[in-house]
């Protein structure tokens, strides 16, 4: 009887520690995939703020010359 115990007790240990190294093996692949994923949206985040200070001083420009072609200009008398 208490060899079959024993057997039964290595046997639970031995599937808790078959979960654990899974779980173990799926978190670091899933933190990879979220390390990934944060790279990705890291750049794409310095992408749309390089466009948006390329419209902002675009636009800046456009009023500038709008405004420079609207004012008359004034003469030496």
């Amino acid at each position: 009887m208490k060899i079959m115990y024993k057997y039964e007790f290595d046997r639970k240990i031995s599937e808790q520690i078959d979960i654990c190294e899974n779980r173990i093996l799926f978190l670091k692949k899933e933190l990879l995939r979220a390390k990934n994923k944060l790279g990705l949206i890291i750049s794409q985040k310095k992408l749309i703020e390089k466009k948006i200070n390329y419209t902002f001083l675009e636009e800046l420009r456009l009023k500038e010359d709008r405004l420079l072609s609207a004012t008359p200009s004034f003469r030496k008398s």
